[in-house]
């Protein structure tokens, strides 16, 4: 019973690092875009890419084989800047920056 036990434990860590790497990786991408986007009003700027980076943290936060870390799946969420804080960021600074004309 206790191999079961150490399986499921390894399987979880081997879930949850690399979900956690690509949390990492695609919130620190997103914030590089809305930086060059919206700070330095860069012209040619790729778009984020939505909910990849929040819903992968928060399947890591869930899986992680640490008591107590599955109470905190909310926090990649909010971190990530293409999911949660995406739509009340986004849409007023796409009015403002986004829809201008083009030509100047």
């Amino acid at each position: 019973m206790e191999t079961m036990t150490n399986a499921i434990w390894l399987t979880r860590w081997l879930l949850t690092i690399p979900l956690a790497i690509l949390f990492v990786r695609a919130a620190t991408y997103n914030a590089s875009v809305w930086w060059r986007r919206f700070i330095r009003l860069e012209k040619n700027v790729p778009t984020v890419g939505p909910f990849i980076g929040g819903i992968s943290g928060g399947l890591a936060m869930l899986l992680c084989p640490i008591l107590g870390t599955s109470e905190f799946a909310w926090i990649p969420l909010v971190l990530d800047l293409g999911c949660l804080p995406y739509f009340p960021l986004y849409f007023p600074l796409l009015a403002l920056y986004g829809f201008r004309d083009k030509s100047s």
